[in-house]
């Protein structure tokens, strides 16, 4: 589950969740993903969502309580045992219809109540049976058939035989189920009570994947979700917990919250006080009694979120207020000097803190903002970031957003930046798209060698072929020395009809238009007693080395009928052979669409 999700709720109801972890292995991890919400093949429109590590929950306008199970390594799996009981009469023998003081036909292991093998439910939609029921066969504490009997049902000793004073006996039917709702959405078991608010927390007193699930009703009863474990994700049932009590008539509350790390409640009344639940622990998940949180500047509030050590608040004229908690209560003292409230803005609502006091929330025009900069020394932290919205749809009007499933210290990149960087590629090693476009690259790799092979023949065509001899004037072994250079390099000099070509012993060629000489002198270098022409260009000059006299003045002659000719055309490359280079630039082209349609539909930028 890594960092956790931040669970957003669109104007329309739909929810959309996005990582908060800071390193992104894929672009796609970065998107808004929607969850939508369905019940009997239609989409259902949500009020509300809270977030938790292993869950989120989402309310509906009609009341009912969805449940999101975020996939694990660990199964989730219950064994439902059911007791089928029978009484051994005279003349009849064993029979399933007990006396009226006996547990019925169908119980629990105790008796204590009354099931229906055929009319057993599962608890919630997202449970599936995994077989049907049958007879636990122990042979150490049952017979063949898998009774064991006792003299009475009331203290029972259960014995494997069937002796003189077995009257009664019991056969246990076992059948387990698997919770299969993981990745998507389903109905928790409803209450009798309307439910109009959801809060969850205390993920830090709790083991792992459990959590306090707290709901006022509609007629403004509290409830808290019993049996949530990493076992039994749904709960078992609702369970009221006593409300604020003032003379004598219990108060109006409409809004309530929950600390994601310790669980404390904290209750908000419709003008606007705030209550506090002390006392609230594993061992005592109710709290004890309620304690009165002043507000700040004593001004009414309306929307109120509760963190590890801060509480964040807004009052009825839109400003925003931090107050910095130094411990929770957990007893009956009163805390009333315990919270110091700072205003910090104005503009933000629907606010929600995850364990470490980071703080998201919606503005008055449905945009999602983040506080930056929260931390121990400075935690009303230092300016709001607008979270980039990231959504296959048109931009959206936001309603909610919840982080308390959340764990980060840095702010992930990809809340608050518009460019996303992949952190790790391993994962794309085998992946049938990415071996596609090594096979393209390896074909337009092949393609250019091919094609560069294809223009050095053509050049090497053009250079010794003597029937052309008019393309080519003249042809000798010769030497060249660039400017600023001591050694001359060996090769051979071609002299055409524009250009002038020295292709070296090693390979080099260096290619000058004809067009571009300014002046060709004749020199005699003594140190390497090699006769040579100074022959300059528009850019640089270089020198060319014969062994001759004779060849020297040969090449001088025709260097000066050149320039004495019409001016060329001024050309800086050569002049590659057209056939291949349109070869070369037509495969490079259609392999290149190819590689960028496969990394689009990947969702790979470069």
């Amino acid at each position: 589950m890594g960092n956790g999700y931040l669970w957003l709720l669109s104007g329309d109801g739909v929810p959309y969740r996005v990582t908060a972890d800071n390193k992104i292995e894929h672009i796609s991890d970065a998107q808004w993903k929607p969850e939508p919400v369905s019940a009997a093949g239609k989409d259902v429109k949500i009020y509300q969502i809270v977030g938790a590590p292993h869950a989120a929950f989402a309310l509906d306008y009609s009341g009912a309580v969805y449940q999101f199970v975020l996939s694990s390594h660990l199964t989730i799996r219950q064994k439902v045992e059911i007791y089928s009981n029978q009484r051994w009469y005279p003349m009849i023998g064993w029979s399933s219809r007990t006396l009226p003081t006996d547990r019925a036909s169908f119980s629990n292991e105790d008796g204590s109540c009354s099931v229906e093998m055929t009319g057993f439910h599962l608890k919630s939609d997202g449970w599936r049976w995994e077989e049907p029921w049958i007879v636990d066969m122990d042979v150490r504490k049952h017979d063949k058939e898998g009774w064991e009997y006792a003299t009475n049902f009331a203290g029972a000793v259960w014995k494997p035989e069937n002796g003189v004073s077995s009257f009664v006996r019991r056969r246990r039917w076992k059948r387990h189920m698997r919770y299969t709702s993981l990745e998507k959405w389903a109905e928790l078991s409803r209450s009798s009570e309307v439910i109009v608010e959801l809060a969850v927390g205390g993920f830090n007193v709790l083991p792992e994947q459990e959590c306090f699930l707290f709901a006022l009703s509609k007629e403004g009863a509290l409830l808290r979700r019993v049996g949530i474990n990493a076992n039994n994700p749904d709960g078992d049932y609702w369970h009221e917990i006593d409300g604020v009590i003032e003379e004598d008539e219990r108060a109006e509350l409409s809004k309530i919250c929950c600390s994601p790390s310790s669980g404390t409640l904290l209750v908000l009344t419709w003008d606007g006080r705030m209550f506090i639940r002390c006392g609230i622990t594993r061992e005592m998940p109710d709290g004890m009694l309620w304690s009165c949180l002043s507000p700040p500047g004593s001004r009414p509030v309306a929307f109120v979120s509760l963190g590890s050590n801060s509480v964040w608040t807004t009052s009825v004229d839109g400003k925003l207020w931090m107050g910095r908690m130094n411990c929770w209560p957990t007893n009956h003292e009163p805390i009333h000097s315990a919270v110091h409230f700072s205003e910090v803005a104005a503009g933000v609502y629907g606010m929600c803190l995850n364990e470490k006091d980071q703080l998201v929330g919606v503005s008055d025009t449905g945009v999602v903002y983040v506080r930056e900069g929260i931390s121990s020394a400075e935690p009303a932290g230092r300016a709001f970031l607008k979270v980039v919205e990231r959504t296959s749809s048109e931009p959206q009007t936001w309603a909610m957003v919840s982080n308390a499933g959340t764990e980060y210290t840095n702010l992930p990149k990809h809340w608050v930046s518009d460019h996303v960087v992949i952190a790790s590629t391993s994962h794309y090693r085998d992946t049938k798209w990415r071996k596609q476009i090594l096979e393209d690259l390896c074909a337009v790799n092949d393609s250019c060698w091919e094609a560069f092979k294809s223009m050095n023949n053509d050049l090497g065509e053009l250079i010794d072929d003597d029937v052309k001899s008019e393309s080519w004037n003249h042809k000798v072994r010769a030497k060249l020395r660039l400017a600023g250079e001591r050694r001359f390099i060996t090769g051979t000099i071609y002299l055409g009809v524009e250009q002038l070509i020295f292709q070296a012993n090693t390979g080099v060629t260096i290619v000058k238009p004809l067009s571009e000489v300014t002046s060709a002198v004749r020199e005699f270098d003594a140190g390497t007693s090699t006769f040579t022409i100074r022959t300059s260009f528009c850019d640089k000059s270089l020198e060319l080395g014969f062994s001759e006299e004779s060849d020297r003045d040969e090449w001088h002659e025709s260097l000066e009928q050149c320039q004495e000719k019409e001016e060329l055309e001024r050309k800086t490359v050569l002049e590659l052979p057209a056939p291949s280079m349109k070869i070369f630039c037509e495969v490079t082209e259609s392999i290149s669409k190819t590689i960028g349609i496969n990394m689009k539909k990947n969702g790979i930028t470069l």
